[in-house]
């Protein structure tokens, strides 16, 4: 993330999407927002949804950084063969948003080369909540 997203930027970031999928009524009005526009789709970019739901920084600059990493998953590998890691977190999301037990989501990182997703997982050791984690790789320099 680091040579896209420069490393003060990515806690917040962190916090944004966790914010706006936390357990409750963020993760409701997520689902009520799927149910009624289809936000997560193919036919809907990462950057585009993003904007959308405001995950995004406010400094432009740092803005921009985030649109393009978020264009950049398009070139990452995922869990799932002949998937990038762009649409496997649209499919994810979508799955998730649509199912009848819809689960809050966490996002995080971790140092590889595929995107992964964990459903029914416990990221959280201190809480018993379940969520669809969603860990994006990153390079270590």
């Amino acid at each position: 993330m680091g040579a896209l997203v420069q490393d003060p930027h990515v806690p917040g970031l962190q916090t944004l999407l966790n914010d706006r999928f936390a357990p409750g009524d963020p993760i409701k009005e997520m689902a009520a927002l799927q149910k009624e526009f289809s936000i997560f789709d193919l036919s809907h970019s990462l950057r585009s949804v993003a904007r959308l739901i405001d995950v995004v920084p406010t400094d432009s600059k740092a803005r921009a950084s985030w649109l393009k990493y978020l264009g950049h998953l398009k070139d990452v590998q995922s869990d799932k063969a002949s998937v990038n890691a762009h649409d496997r977190i649209i499919m994810a999301l979508k799955e998730d948003l649509e199912s009848k037990s819809v689960l809050p989501v966490w996002f995080g990182w971790h140092v590889g080369t595929k995107l992964t997703v964990t459903p029914d997982d416990q990221p959280l050791v201190f809480s018993k909540t379940r969520y669809l984690r969603i860990s994006v790789p990153v390079h270590h320099a």
